[in-house]
């Protein structure tokens, strides 16, 4: 598995969005710097996804943490364009959130599965 931690607060992320013609969309922005940490790992050979244990973390690497990549689909699928009022709806939101994202092995799999981790575990054996 592969573990990071993430923040997640009440500062919004601006994202693009479909609005028809001729109307654009408006974003509350809060400023709030208020943030929540969650501990999560990967597992890309069964596409699990698991935010309760506390696993001990791996050297800083992103461009090499699949995990990195679940906490930014996170964010983009339940995040954007929202302004929370309390650090209670931004929990709210993560124990809405995690549930849905590690329900779809499949797509934590595509998302985290990268060849050289297939090669690494092939080799393992």
């Amino acid at each position: 598995m592969f573990q990071d931690e993430a923040r997640f607060g009440r500062m919004v992320r601006i994202r693009r969005c479909w609005a028809e013609k001729p109307l654009r969309p408006t974003v509350c922005n809060g400023y709030e710097r208020e943030f929540l940490y969650v501990y999560g790992a990967v597992s890309p050979m069964q596409g699990q996804l698991d935010w309760m244990k506390l696993l001990k973390l791996p050297p800083y690497a992103p461009e090499i943490n699949p995990q990195e990549h679940v906490w930014d689909e996170l964010r983009e699928k339940e995040f954007p364009n929202r302004v929370y009022a309390d650090m209670a709806s931004v929990r709210a939101q993560l124990e809405d959130g995690l549930p849905r994202l590690a329900a779809n092995r499949e797509a934590l799999r595509s998302l985290t599965a990268w060849p050289w981790i297939d090669t690494l575990n092939l080799n393992a054996h």
